[in-house]
């Protein structure tokens, strides 16, 4: 809870003309799970994502900010699940650490992330599932005004899991993963608005 309240503090404190907020439309592939039971592969399908990204100067730097990424995921498990229900929601939390390197129009950046991803798969035999995710993304806002911007990004999203263990357990054990990282990669385009 204290954390909670420090944060909150802590955004209220910065000046509202330093907030970057975007919204984005995407694009994501994710690596395969499988199928514990019959040793094969399992796809989750590529599918558009909503992302919303909040970010601020960090002490008062403009090149350098902080701030969080919240994307959502609708997709769903291939076939190779046997499932009744394949759905799957993705949804990704994360605080970021950004670089800008403006050039006119132009803002370059990189940026580095550490949080938690959600799975929420539809099917009652699957639980839902929560982990640590990070990621590390590229690319360039583009000014159209001094408060709007166009975005466009490329990151990659690796969650960490305990090496070849199953997942979403609720009473069985259907699937599974058979490393320590579970990719996703992916694109977002969107826009930029500077208050």
């Amino acid at each position: 809870m204290r954390l909670f309240v420090s944060l909150c503090l802590a955004l209220f404190s910065v000046s509202a003309a330093a907030v970057d907020l975007s919204v984005l439309v995407g694009y994501q592939v994710s690596a395969e799970f499988e199928n514990v039971d019959t040793d094969t592969a399992v796809k989750v399908d590529e599918t558009p994502t909503l992302a919303l990204a909040v970010d601020f100067p960090f002490q008062g730097k403009d090149d350098q900010r902080w701030g969080f990424y919240l994307s959502h995921q609708e997709t769903a498990f291939s076939n190779e699940a046997q499932l009744a229900d394949s759905d799957l929601t993705i949804t990704h939390l994360q605080f970021t650490a950004m670089t800008l390197w403006p050039q006119g129009r132009l803002e370059p950046f990189i940026l580095l992330g550490v949080g938690g991803v959600h799975y929420s798969p539809s099917d009652s035999t699957l639980d839902k599932v929560t982990r640590i995710s990070g990621q590390i993304a590229g690319g360039v806002n583009v000014k159209l005004t001094e408060h709007l911007l166009l975005k466009f990004d490329a990151r990659w999203i690796p969650t960490f899991f305990n090496g070849s263990n199953a997942v979403f357990c609720n009473g069985g054990c259907t699937i599974g993963v058979s490393s320590t990282v579970w990719s996703q990669g992916g694109v977002d385009a969107g826009l930029m608005f500077r208050f």
